[in-house]
């Protein structure tokens, strides 16, 4: 993909939704903070939990864009790559999509092998709000222990 993404059109359809959704993952691979929060809601609820460990709660855009921020920083020597697939939308009416997907999470260092680090899903809720379609809660589950590819 080249070029800047931007927040998916006024349309409604699945493609919408579907660019939503992959706009964090690409934003994010690039280290690009803006790009990765620019499918997500002012008023944005991000709830993730990993493996069997406690729910934890980032609420509003400004805590999301810290929590990616820290993500930066934590792992600054890796280069993160987001494999989202199988997403499955349900239009809850006018104005209103739930996503669901699968996330594989790999990380490549430099000189090393690519490494799978998490599998989840995502579920996220995405609403028009006025002439743009947001994502306006995600909830992330990744699943238990890391395994590395041989």
């Amino acid at each position: 993909m080249h070029g800047h993404p931007t927040r998916a059109g006024p349309d409604g359809s699945f493609a919408t939704a579907r660019q939503l959704v992959r706009t964090f993952s690409v934003g994010f691979d690039r280290r690009d903070v803006e790009v990765a929060v620019a499918p997500f809601s002012a008023d944005m609820l991000w709830i993730q939990r990993v493996a069997d460990g406690p729910w934890t709660r980032f609420e509003g855009l400004g805590e999301v864009r810290a929590m990616v921020r820290a993500m930066f920083v934590r792992h600054a020597e890796q280069r993160r790559r987001h494999l989202t697939t199988n997403l499955i939308g349900e239009a809850n009416g006018p104005g209103h999509w739930r996503v669901r997907s699968f996330l594989t999470l790999l990380t490549l260092v430099p000189g090393g092998k690519p490494s799978l680090i998490a599998t989840g899903t995502y579920e996220d809720d995405i609403e028009r709000r006025g002439s743009e379609w947001l994502i306006t809660r995600r909830l992330l589950t990744l699943d238990g222990v890391p395994v590395t590819i041989d």
